[in-house]
């Protein structure tokens, strides 16, 4: 059985479409850690049967991190099931290879079973905004499909693994008791891999590994209301809206009428604020 794991904050505009996404790639089961004020909207949004909620309403601490704590506790609940599980949040999307699109998910399993391995990494390709500065009611995958020049030439990674056998969880880099490696069964990895040379996608697409496709900044709109002004996403730190023309170098003209308007925003409503900024 392969499983998902991810914690969710904020992610009703996304969820319905990810959680489709990933059943129809090959997913069996999906575990969501749901981290804020009740859970009965997702609930009522995603009736599937392979959809498992845990309630996770935990309040961010040096000494608590919810998202790896809410890791912690899936690895302890189910280290006897002989699965595998990766461990992401909703704006990634796990892709096949280029070269065989077509390629079932079991094929990872298989590739590590054959390495005689118990963990697997998939690297980041990170999308930009498209250009876009309002949320728009469609579908991820449709509205981004610019591959943004940050992180070009390395990327973070994502884990794979075999549940029995995990020694240490990390919301990048999962060690297990015989290696994570690598798609080409090299065990020289971190969480911020850096062997990429020229391109993620094309080390990615010569190689014909699996990679997460990662929609960090989404609109600008959405961008604010999740990295600027929500001081519980990225550790508890809020993030200076440069992050947002670093991911997205073409709209950097407008940096500085869009700076202007943050104080536009309403916190934590990016449904009712697609229409603050200027154009």
């Amino acid at each position: 059985m392969i499983h998902i794991c991810a914690i969710v904050k904020n992610e009703m505009p996304y969820i319905g479409e990810w959680v489709d996404y990933h059943l129809n790639l090959g997913v069996d089961r999906i575990t969501l850690y749901i981290n804020e004020p009740g859970i009965e909207p997702y609930r009522n949004l995603l009736p599937h049967k392979e959809v498992e909620f845990v309630e996770w309403n935990r309040p961010m601490s040096e000494d608590f991190r919810p998202q790896i704590r809410a890791y912690d506790h899936f690895v302890m609940r189910n280290q006897r099931e002989d699965d595998y599980t990766f461990l992401m949040d909703v704006d990634e999307y796990i892709t096949p290879p280029t070269s065989n699109t077509q390629l079932p998910l079991s094929a990872l399993m298989d590739k590590m079973r054959k390495l005689n391995r118990d963990g697997l990494v998939l690297p980041w390709i990170c999308y930009n905004a498209n250009g876009q500065l309002r949320y728009e009611d469609r579908p991820v995958v449709e509205r981004f499909t610019q591959i943004s020049p940050y992180y070009s030439t390395g990327a973070y990674i994502k884990s794979f693994f075999k549940n029995t056998s995990v020694l240490y969880v990390s919301s990048h880099l999962t060690r297990t008791k015989r290696t994570t490696v690598d798609q080409s069964d090299n065990d020289k990895v971190s969480p911020h891999y850096n062997e990429y040379g020229t391109s993620v996608f094309d080390y990615c697409k010569e190689r014909g590994w699996w990679y997460l496709r990662h929609y960090y900044t989404k609109s600008w709109v959405e961008f604010v209301q999740r990295r600027v002004q929500n001081p519980r996403i990225s550790r508890g730190h809020f993030q200076h809206p440069d992050l947002f023309f670093a991911y997205n170098p073409d709209m950097a003209y407008l940096k500085e009428d869009l700076v202007k308007s943050l104080s536009l925003f309403a916190p934590n409503d990016i449904l009712g604020c697609v229409n603050a900024s200027s154009t």
